[in-house]
């Protein structure tokens, strides 16, 4: 049976935002076309307040400013998307002291911990959750990209090989799916299909980072078939879609 809700409140990063890099502009973009446009069709409201930069901890604070009794309740559903910015590093750090010691924004554990406290706070009003996994990264682009007016050579020594920027974006993945599990909260897998895709590189931007517009489309798609999929309408109201 599908659960009902009349809206839907989501906190992630520049993925969710929209945020690709144009080329043409040489500067970063939002994609100006709806991506749920089938979820607004069904009259259910999204509240999106998603933003370029942001890790765990942003998103936990921007919950407790927008998320509250009056506005969240069983008819919410909650969607979650963070990992990406949190399993980045200092590049110019690194590539100035490739012999040092360097570690990612926000440590495994702590974010592990804040990742469920953000599913204890949505579900402490009743709300349904659901958190996205990752969209892969492109290593060679993303390489190229972390190095431009940097040391590619200093870079690549401390990484020892470009692939492990691959893997340990995918050790925070896990980590996401490993925080869904323990609090039994679904996952929308956003990452399959970027994976499987045979034009996948055409999906990622020229930073090897963030999708590209045909790559956010892409995403849109999965989001609304699992929404359409186990949710459905219980308000007339129309779809308001608003950023932060």
């Amino acid at each position: 049976m599908k659960r009902q809700i009349n809206k839907v409140f989501i906190f992630g990063d520049s993925i969710l935002k929209g945020v690709t890099y144009s080329a043409e502009r040489a500067r970063y973009v939002t994609c100006k076309e709806e991506r749920f446009e089938q979820v607004r069709n069904t009259g259910i409201e999204i509240f999106n307040f998603s933003h370029m930069g942001n890790r765990v901890t942003d998103g936990l604070e921007r919950m407790q400013a927008n998320l509250n009794k009056s506005n969240c309740d069983v008819n919410t559903l909650v969607i979650i998307e963070f990992g990406g910015n949190d399993s980045n590093h200092k590049w110019q750090e690194i590539s100035e002291n490739p012999d040092g010691e360097h570690f990612a924004r926000t440590a495994r554990k702590d974010f592990i911990d804040t990742y469920c406290k953000m599913i204890d706070y949505a579900e402490s009003f009743g709300a349904n959750v659901a958190c996205c996994n990752l969209v892969p990264l492109c290593s060679e682009k993303y390489m190229n990209w972390i190095s431009d007016k940097l040391s590619y050579e200093n870079i690549l020594k401390w990484l020892g090989d470009i692939d492990i920027l691959y893997r340990w974006q995918e050790s925070y993945d896990r980590l996401v799916e490993q925080c869904a599990a323990k609090k039994g909260v679904d996952i929308i897998d956003i990452r399959t299909p970027f994976l499987i895709d045979h034009d996948y590189k055409n999906t990622i931007c020229t930073d090897g980072i963030h999708p590209s517009v045909q790559g956010h489309r892409l995403i849109g798609k999965i989001i609304c078939e699992f929404i359409r999929e186990n949710y459905e309408c219980c308000s007339d109201d129309s779809l308001l879609l608003t950023g932060t």
